[in-house]
């Protein structure tokens, strides 16, 4: 049996996911891979998360074992692969952003997350903020103890199998994340107080004041992630990277 390269528990799982612009999007796109449209329309989620019991090829990290996670990621497909492309994934320790860019090439960048998690006996409530510059953003969402299986449309931006990142080369490179499906939570309440242009840049206007389409609160599993595998790429690819550089 091969070992994964990366095994970990990602738990606790706040999955906004909002529509987004084409134009702002296809700039941030690896050569191969395409915006994955559901009805004309492509998506995004701000995702935050707990990343706990992290191994490498077998081995436990004997350091930062859980922390938290703020993510935004896009919607896409290369051919039948249906998965998530990266824009910038916060979390609050400078190794874990060395880690991250080194082992996966993907844009992690060092500030201050931080998650509170609080359950009763019938309910779950998990809020997570991120901070950079004279700014603080959070998400917050309140649902049921008990778990159901997702709606279609919600199992969308839940439900994949596969992350694309940018080479140092301006390639491509896959990776497959191996997990069981996960059921959600029934959403009780959900806030958010995010500006997108301070914390993304000034392309990200139109997301501001922005409804997400669709919430998910998600328990969460353990999760088993391939050595990233560049991709072949054909000619009609061969174009330089968009608006996010390789780190």
């Amino acid at each position: 049996m091969t070992i994964p390269f990366l095994t970990a528990h990602w738990r606790n799982l706040v999955v906004a996911t909002f529509a987004a612009p084409d134009e702002v999007l296809e700039g941030y796109l690896p050569p191969g891979v395409e915006l994955d449209s559901y009805d004309g329309q492509a998506f995004c989620s701000l995702v935050g998360f707990q990343f706990q019991k992290p191994s490498l090829f077998g081995v436990p990290s004997p350091f930062y074992r859980n922390f938290p996670e703020w993510n935004l990621r896009i919607y896409v497909q290369r051919g039948e692969k249906r998965g998530v492309h990266f824009v910038r994934e916060f979390v609050p320790n400078r190794v874990v952003t060395w880690a991250g860019r080194l082992s996966f090439r993907e844009p992690f960048e060092t500030a201050p997350v931080t998650v509170d998690v609080s359950t009763e006996a019938t309910k779950l409530k998990v809020e997570y903020t991120v901070t950079r510059g004279d700014k603080t953003h959070w998400l917050s969402a309140e649902g049921a103890i008990r778990t159901q299986c997702p709606s279609d449309f919600d199992a969308r931006f839940t439900d994949l199998d596969w992350a694309f990142s940018h080479t140092s080369s301006g390639g491509t490179q896959e990776f497959e994340v191996k997990r069981p499906a996960w059921d959600v939570h029934p959403l009780h309440r959900f806030e958010i107080d995010v500006d997108w242009v301070k914390l993304y840049g000034p392309q990200w206007v139109a997301m501001n004041g922005q409804e997400p389409v669709s919430v998910a609160l998600v328990g969460g599993s353990e999760v088993r992630v391939t050595v990233p595998k560049i991709c072949e790429l054909n000619s009609a690819y061969a174009h330089s990277p968009g608006l996010l550089q390789p780190v």
